[in-house]
């Protein structure tokens, strides 16, 4: 205030005395301002966007937490105004103190794991902010590794052998695990003359499977290998020409093979002598046809001819002999070999 140009302070009210002349009073002000006093605890800081603040206005606070953390509570004047991450002093008309506290983040992985398996640290875990979290995978007999979904992603390429490792942890996580029987595939091949089944098939681990095997007409199964491992006969189970092979607690991928060959029958000869018996031949491929002939000693004759127990004796066919002093020879023809056939004369 000044008082013909005397500054008289910043008298609110005063009294001018003895007044004997024109007096000249000026006024000047000025505004009010305040401060804000700021104080944060560590792992985090509090920006204001003025320190000084003039009375009636208003100032912004941000509230920033370090990686990891969080805001725990503001104070303001004394007052819990909350986990803020901003705030706005309204109206200030007095010095504001504010202050800030900060907290570790924490954050729950669940692991949840399917049958035929085990992980380690199964159900709910926390884990604090940045750090890394792991989990075993141990499948159960003839089981493998199926699928491991992060937040129902496909991560099983995050793996390190059995072991999955997540670094850095920032956020919840679910980690699903699953488990699958292991399959085994079986192959088959064969040679020409028959056929076996199934072709091919997947058996899962510890499981039996078995193939049949099917010789056409006038073969037979010859010899039956696994992994070009010959099997005795016994291995196979047979009803006709047709076997089975069963193989059980399967726990490898193999192929069997199959060989087929044709089937011949033996024609044996009892020849209860004076006379000759000839065969083209003794072994005669199946359904081929066998032709024997008879001739008998001079001054003999045929009594009877028995095939397989069955008399023949009145059908053979004689067939005229160049000497005219040796007795016709006789000739009989099996058309289709279907089975050993004896012989006796």
């Amino acid at each position: 205030v000044l008082v013909n140009g005397e500054n008289w302070g910043t008298v609110p009210a005063d009294t001018i005395r003895d007044v004997r002349q024109n007096q000249e009073v000026s006024a000047y002000f000025s505004p009010i301002t305040y401060r804000i006093f700021v104080e944060s605890m560590e792992h985090g800081l509090v920006n204001v966007s003025s320190q000084v603040a003039v009375c009636g206005e208003s100032v912004t606070l941000s509230v920033l937490p370090d990686a990891c953390y969080s805001v725990d509570s503001v104070l303001v004047n004394g007052e819990n105004v909350g986990a803020v991450t901003s705030y706005t002093l309204s109206n200030i008309r007095e010095d504001q103190y504010v202050m800030a506290y900060f907290s570790e983040n924490e954050y729950n992985v669940e692991v949840v794991a399917g049958p035929h398996g085990t992980v380690t640290n199964a159900g709910m875990n926390a884990v604090r902010c940045g750090e890394s979290f792991a989990i075993d995978l141990t499948e159960d007999d003839c089981y493998e590794i199926g699928s491991v979904l992060v937040d129902g992603v496909w991560s099983n390429h995050l793996l390190q052998g059995n072991r999955l490792v997540l670094d850095n942890i920032t956020d919840n996580h679910v980690i699903t695990v699953s488990f699958e029987l292991i399959q085994h595939y079986q192959y088959t091949s064969r040679s020409l003359g028959g056929s076996i089944s199934p072709a091919f098939i997947s058996v899962g681990c510890g499981g039996d499977v078995t193939f049949s095997m099917h010789p056409i007409n006038c073969y037979r199964i010859d010899t039956v290998w696994i992994n070009d491992v010959p099997l005795p006969q016994d291995s196979l189970v047979f009803d006709g020409y047709d076997a089975t092979l069963t193989m059980h607690d399967v726990r490898q991928s193999n192929t069997v093979r199959v060989k087929f060959t044709g089937i011949s029958f033996q024609f044996n000869v009892e020849n209860n002598g004076n006379g000759i018996v000839y065969l083209e031949q003794n072994s005669i491929d199946c359904n081929g046809e066998a032709t024997f002939y008879v001739l008998p000693s001079q001054c003999e004759r045929i009594s009877s001819v028995m095939l397989s127990g069955i008399d023949i004796t009145g059908q053979l066919i004689p067939h005229a002999n160049a000497n005219p002093l040796m007795p016709d020879t006789l000739f009989y023809t099996v058309p289709q070999m279907d089975a050993d056939h004896l012989l006796q004369i």
